[in-house]
């Protein structure tokens, strides 16, 4: 049929037309296209972060007292302006350039290269730190101390000193249990917002993922019409001549346009709805039950330990007081003397009736006693004499220090990360299941309500498309 090529008036020179490539490449953009309109949705797995000891090994995190983050004011920080003539570039001039900044006066002053510290100043802020740490500690410790001199100097019954030195190991106690227990919780915490905060990247992503299916439609449809450009160009100048409906490929874009918008707001509603509905199945585990709840976190990781520990510490102080002293007449500081008729007199053999050839012994007898009653001190003023005994309140005094202290180990101990992890990675475990079924579930319904239809639409466009474009294929072939 090439003897038509250019017979008719008004038709384009087809001469550099491949209609047989265009033909084969428009079977495979049909192809392609309704490929891409029958694929199904893709599922999503939330996968999230899980705890490791090294976050909780790091600098102890402030006690959060709710789950969201607080929002930090910014805060403008006004840097010293270093002077003009000391170029910051320059290798030799930027010590003195340092130096000019922390002494304007002029007064040079020596420098550190930059990065270090001096190591006085380093180690200075190093035990404040640690003093700052563990100040509760500390105090509860020199008081102690102090009340153990004081009850010895005062010679306070030994059961007074005990019930204080308990009460401060119990105050030691709780303090630390607080600490390493609300520095574990706002841990917790932070992950677990961290956690929901990922969780919404995964909702994006379920919009990204809903828009590229409907954007992979699009892309299909550019493809196609760039590689059939040649002929529908060719086919829109003799569209008179060749009496020909050529159609229209925007036509098959046309649904798409819709999708986006409708895609946006049900994400949008996802987003609004799963945080809450994360956070309310964390909540209704066991952990969560405890930790998100500050006053029952409070109680039963802190208080509720402490009540135990303090009738604990009392019990010791008792039965220290009471084995010091024989048994429970622990009131006293002392037992009191004895009264001199029961000791001094006891030896004093009773006179008996009719005893007269004994009579003058037993005065004599009697006065030596009473002599020596004279010239024998009391017990008052014997311990007077004798001084404080210190061993009386020492001993029991440091054993409660020392156990202080043992309590504030055993807190370090049964407070580690490692209890705690396998737990918390359960929730988070939980959370990404529940995560993926909502997303999933979200993603289906979008697909069924926005983009099924929609797609069902483009499909039937096809229907009338490809066969309306092979036809004017066909009848340029002739002409070329």
């Amino acid at each position: 049929m090439n003897f038509l090529k250019g017979a008719m008036p008004g038709m384009p020179d087809l001469s550099d037309l491949d209609v047989d490539d265009l033909k084969t490449k428009l079977n495979e953009a049909e192809h392609n296209i309704r490929g891409v309109l029958n694929n199904s949705v893709p599922e999503l797995k939330v996968q999230l972060p899980r705890f490791n000891e090294d976050m909780f090994s790091k600098k102890k995190t402030q006690p959060r007292t709710s789950f969201r983050r607080p929002q930090v004011p910014d805060v403008n920080v006004n840097a010293p302006e270093l002077p003009d003539s000391a170029p910051l570039l320059d290798p030799e001039n930027q010590s003195q350039s340092l130096a000019a900044v922390a002494d304007p006066g002029g007064v040079p002053n020596p420098t550190l290269p930059i990065g270090e510290l001096p190591d006085a100043a380093g180690e200075v802020t190093s035990w404040k730190a640690k003093a700052k740490e563990y100040k509760a500690e500390i105090v509860s410790t020199a008081t102690s101390l102090v009340n153990i001199v004081i009850s010895a100097v005062l010679g306070l019954p030994p059961i007074a000193m005990l019930v204080v030195n308990a009460i401060l190991s119990t105050v030691s106690f709780m303090n630390t249990l607080r600490k390493e227990a609300y520095s574990i919780r706002g841990t917790l915490l932070g992950h677990f917002e961290a956690a929901i905060d990922e969780v919404l990247q995964f909702a994006e992503k379920a919009k990204q993922t809903l828009l590229g299916m409907s954007g992979s439609v699009e892309a299909q449809i550019d493809q196609m019409t760039n590689e059939q450009k040649p002929a529908l160009d060719k086919a829109a100048q003799a569209e008179k001549v060749l009496g020909i409906d050529l159609p229209d490929p925007d036509d098959l874009k046309r649904p798409l346009d819709v999708c986006e918008a409708k895609l946006e707001a049900i994400i949008a509603e996802v987003k609004e709805s799963l945080p809450k509905q994360l956070h309310s199945q964390i909540e209704g585990l066991s952990l969560g039950k405890v930790v998100f709840n500050e006053s029952t976190f409070g109680w039963m990781v802190v208080y509720l330990p402490t009540v135990l520990m303090l009738l604990f510490n009392l019990a010791v102080a008792v039965t220290m007081a009471a084995s010091q002293t024989g048994g429970f007449e622990w009131a006293r500081a002392s037992s009191p003397a004895a009264a001199p008729s029961e000791v001094e007199f006891g030896n004093v053999p009773r006179l008996l009736r009719g005893a007269g050839t004994n009579h003058t012994n037993s005065i004599a007898s009697t006065g030596s006693a009473l002599d020596h009653l004279a010239q024998t001190p009391s017990s008052s003023e014997a311990a007077a004499a004798a001084g404080i005994d210190w061993v009386k309140y020492l001993m029991p005094g440091l054993t409660q220090i020392a156990l202080m202290f043992l309590q504030m180990g055993l807190v370090a101990i049964f407070a580690q990360a490692s209890r705690v992890i396998p737990v918390a990675n359960g929730a988070i475990a939980s959370v990404e299941d529940s995560a993926s079924k909502s997303i999933n579930d979200k993603m289906k319904g979008a697909v069924d309500s926005v983009l099924a239809p929609v797609f069902s639409e483009v499909d039937e466009k096809c229907n009338d498309f490809f066969p309306k474009l092979n036809d004017v294929l066909e009848k340029l072939q002739k002409f070329t």
